[in-house]
């Protein structure tokens, strides 16, 4: 028997990809998600009265009929949502009356607490920008002059790493963060490092002798993972893309901050599958094996 919570859950995640599917047939999302006609026509019911008023669409406008979908409009369900204080109130009392009520409210509390987190992390974005965008002209004054720069850096399991070492190479973005490609004396070769993590950076009057760096870049390879649909809640404020098909979460990833993907790996715990080389499985075990080393 479905509880309340799966059954959120599963009408979530087909909200989702019908915005991201805007003109499908009743039949393909019957199929995608494994319903009868009936239990489809009743899900998108729900989904259109969502909201104040009494005519539906005020959320998400979904036109259906007995061949066809159409999301008209999504209203802006396909972007971050600008809640004001009030409306982040009533949204905290609802959830906490839905928590009060339900038998099993794990996911629902998960929720809770993303809500309760996103509420501080956006006065402290601004100051992240600003840390981000002094890193980087700093760095850019490096690459130019061809120094090396010195600084300590947080890995992706918040531990720290003092007076790193390297030779600036190149700036890139993947997935809107930021990223400094270089070269690291003490692994002899490149790797990347989030610039928002990055502190107390130093320029040193060391040349960078651009002959001895290697070309192997372990950021260049991928990563497939795959897990049960619902452990997207464990993952959805690290901002990682993923794709659902049916009951499964697919994650295709470019392997380049291997601290992030490690933690991600974690987050959704033993029930995934990787997709990798040899040598990406091996890393990620002896990456693994130095946490483990770590703990006292």
């Amino acid at each position: 028997m479905i509880n309340k919570n799966d059954k959120i859950g599963k009408i979530l995640l087909q909200l989702q990809w019908l915005v991201q599917n805007r003109n499908v047939s009743m039949e393909t999302f019957c199929t995608e998600f494994d319903l009868t006609r009936d239990e489809a026509i009743k899900n998108l019911s729900l989904l259109t009265y969502v909201g104040p008023g009494k005519y539906g669409g005020e959320l998400v406008d979904i036109q259906y009929g007995d061949d066809e979908i159409r999301v008209i409009d999504s209203q802006g369900f396909d972007r971050p949502l600008r809640l004001n204080n009030f409306e982040v109130i009533l949204l905290l009392l609802g959830l906490k009356q839905l928590i009060e009520a339900s038998d099993d409210a794990k996911d629902l509390k998960a929720v809770e607490q993303r809500l309760l987190s996103l509420i501080t992390e956006e006065d402290s974005n601004n100051d992240r920008d600003l840390h981000i965008a002094n890193n980087r002209k700093f760095i850019e004054e490096a690459i130019k002059r061809g120094q090396k720069v010195n600084f300590d850096y947080t890995n992706a399991n918040l531990s720290s790493s003092k007076d790193r070492v390297v030779s600036p190479l190149r700036f890139y973005t993947e997935q809107n963060i930021d990223y400094l490609d270089a070269f690291t004396n003490e692994e002899k070769y490149t790797k990347s490092f989030r610039l928002e993590r990055i502190q107390n950076i130093r320029l040193l009057d060391i040349p960078i002798s651009m002959e001895k760096v290697k070309t192997k870049q372990s950021i260049k390879k991928r990563i497939k993972i795959t897990t049960k649909a619902w452990n997207y809640i464990r993952i959805f404020d690290l901002g990682v893309n993923y794709e659902i098909k049916k009951d499964h979460m697919i994650l295709d990833l470019d392997y380049y901050d291997e601290d992030f993907i490690l933690d991600t790996i974690l987050r959704l715990g033993p029930d995934v599958e990787i997709h990798s080389s040899n040598e990406i499985k091996t890393h990620l075990l002896s990456l693994l094996k130095k946490r483990i080393a770590l703990v006292k």
